[in-house]
């Protein structure tokens, strides 16, 4: 006769483990998958194969680019007063005094404090620039990101780096609130300083700024910042002319 112990360690001993479970789900998955291709080959290519191809295959539907692409052109600027802190006699778009490592609170988006800032031209175009010909209403027109922080009650700060290779202005937020990239930018004016000096030479050797009148234009490389989360280095190589 068994015991009720044993018949209770004999059903243990058959049951799976996690990993086992796992490994068998992912190994169906692989088969079926392969068999779907093999038998509908004809008509179709295989259900991974498929959704990839699916994703790039051109669609008869055109849809139209957004308005401020399509009324944007290059040279053209931004000139509007829709920022809440607009005519106060002080420039907070966080272009006051570019060439100072002075911290700024930006409150307005570009140029939406023209009055006091001047007309910002950007290099693209933004959600911002023609909205103030679609609507009246002041709070509408704030559509750039810095307009979107402050109604989350994010600060956004910016200050001119020192950090090897070309300066750029770069934006953070209170240090008291992030103690890693937000703190470093505003007591040391760079981020990753060991490492930024590495990537400083591989960008001085990849990228090239565009022709003048002193010097030739080169193809630039192109720098893909894989998993980039706050654009230290993608802001680095796009001063230093890469792509």
């Amino acid at each position: 006769m068994v015991s009720p112990d044993s018949k209770s360690s004999a059903v243990k001993n058959r049951r799976c483990s996690p990993a086992t479970i796992i490994i068998t789900a992912c190994l169906i998955s692989l088969i079926a998958g392969f068999t779907h291709d093999r038998y509908f080959r004809d008509l179709k290519i295989g259900i991974f194969s498929l959704l990839s191809v699916s994703t790039l295959r051109p669609t008869s539907q055109q849809v139209s680019p957004p308005l401020g692409i399509q009324a944007w052109k290059p040279g053209s600027s931004v000139c509007l007063n829709t920022c809440s802190k607009a005519r106060n006699g002080v420039c907070e778009d966080g272009r006051m005094n570019v060439t100072s490592y002075e911290v700024r609170l930006v409150h307005c988006d570009l140029g939406t404090d023209c009055d006091d800032c001047g007309p910002w031209t950007p290099s693209g175009p933004v959600s911002w620039s023609t909205s103030a010909a679609a609507t009246t209403d002041k709070e509408a027109l704030n559509t750039g990101p810095i307009a979107l922080l402050k109604s989350l009650d994010i600060e956004v700060r910016v200050r001119r780096t020192r950090s090897t290779g070309p300066q750029f202005d770069f934006a953070f937020t209170d240090p008291a609130k992030d103690y890693d990239v937000s703190y470093h930018m505003q007591n040391t004016g760079g981020v990753e300083l060991s490492i930024t000096k590495i990537f400083y030479k591989i960008f001085e050797q990849k990228c090239r700024l565009p022709a003048t009148d002193d010097s030739p234009g080169v193809p630039s490389a192109l720098f893909v910042d894989v998993g980039g989360n706050f654009g230290w280095f993608s802001m680095l190589a796009a001063a230093m002319g890469c792509r």
